[in-house]
């Protein structure tokens, strides 16, 4: 059958000639291309010896997990004293709108018009 004179004498030949093999090749030496240039990237860069560097970093960091907790601790504590604070601000001014405390009002208008309103809301909502 694949002989001369045979049904499937050439066919491989054939269809290499066709656009669609044209493009398969076209695909495969694009892909050889990427696959080489790749390669000599990881060579070049030593992207391997990048990767064991990344790794050994981490493993350092991880062991020295512990050891960081107090600051982290620290840290959050600031972090939740700074939002007390900025509460207990917000509210003193909120107050000392509502008393008619001038200052406040003439020194930041747009300010205290928003606080009066987010209280406003807020003692709405507790109302229900």
């Amino acid at each position: 059958m694949t002989s001369e004179g045979g049904r499937f004498f050439g066919m491989t030949a054939r269809q290499g000639q066709t656009a669609r093999a044209a493009f398969e090749q076209l695909s495969d030496a694009v892909e050889q291309t990427k696959i080489a240039f790749g390669q000599a990237l990881i060579e070049e860069l030593d992207l391997k010896g990048a990767a064991r560097d990344l790794q050994a970093f981490a493993t350092r960091l991880r062991d020295t997990t512990g050891d960081a907790r107090p600051a982290i601790r620290q840290f959050g504590s600031l972090a939740r004293a700074g939002a007390q604070i900025g509460c207990e601000f917000s509210r003193a001014a909120i107050e000392l709108t509502w008393i008619g405390f001038e200052g406040i009002e003439s020194a930041f208008p747009r300010v205290a018009r928003g606080l009066l309103e987010a209280d406003r809301r807020r003692r709405q909502l507790q109302a229900g």
